[in-house]
């Protein structure tokens, strides 16, 4: 339940950093037409864009990952 609650928090958060880029973009908030134009854009472009979301499988991260060690006793 929990897990879900987290997934559609960030879902949101992602939503909103989405408009705010693309009213930063305008320099005003967009229409609902301008909105989902840019969004047809980014869905194109998502592969690329969200790849650093992605941290599981970004090398460097999993390399600095792989080097941390677990201080919670057992």
């Amino acid at each position: 339940m929990f897990l879900g609650k987290l997934l559609l928090a960030a879902v949101r958060l992602t939503r909103v950093d989405e408009l705010a880029a693309i009213c930063s973009k305008l320099g005003r908030i967009p229409t609902k037409a301008e909105y989902m134009a840019d969004m047809g854009v980014l869905t194109a472009a998502s592969d690329t864009v969200y790849q650093y979301l992605n941290f599981d499988q970004v090398k460097d991260y999993t390399d600095m990952a792989d080097t941390v060690k677990d201080s919670v006793p057992a």
